[in-house]
């Protein structure tokens, strides 16, 4: 269970020029997509809306904006910390995936290496993340855009 509430700095800006990340995200959207259909600065200027269009593909958020009032927030339910998949097999199901070995990225640290290791006696180790940072925006995108697996 996780307990949801509103919170807000207490520290004012390092500068007036610093922007917030939903700010960043909005312009840099609003810059990339300049004829679609998604109001990224509304979003980043109205926290609410964005709340909205989680909503309307959660079924947990639905009400987020009114529960995010009460003093104190509202419990979001975790299903996986009460044990319950909600799966065909009604268990944890765990994927694995191939990490690409054949992207340019990849063969730049191949070459970086060699230059590496001739310098030392260790080779150089590869590690690549490939999980991704999912946080509201991404969920966002995902309920403007329809594409929620």
């Amino acid at each position: 269970m996780s307990m949801v509430h509103i919170s807000a700095g207490i520290n004012a800006p390092a500068s007036e020029h610093l922007l917030s990340e939903p700010m960043i995200v909005a312009r840099l959207a609003s810059a990339a997509l300049p004829r679609g259909s998604i109001p990224w600065l509304q979003f980043a200027g109205d926290y609410r809306l964005l709340r909205e269009k989680i909503a309307a593909v959660f079924d947990d958020f639905k009400d987020f904006n009114a529960k995010i009032e009460h003093p104190g927030g509202f419990r979001l339910d975790n299903t996986a910390a009460r044990r319950v998949w909600r799966t065909a097999s009604g268990k944890a199901e765990f994927n694995t995936h191939a990490i690409p070995r054949d992207t340019s990225i990849i063969a730049q640290r191949r070459r970086d290496s060699t230059t590496q290791s001739s310098s030392r006696s260790q080779p150089y180790g590869l590690t690549i993340n490939t999980t991704p940072r999912f946080t509201a925006w991404t969920i966002a995108i995902a309920a403007c855009t329809g594409n929620v697996a």
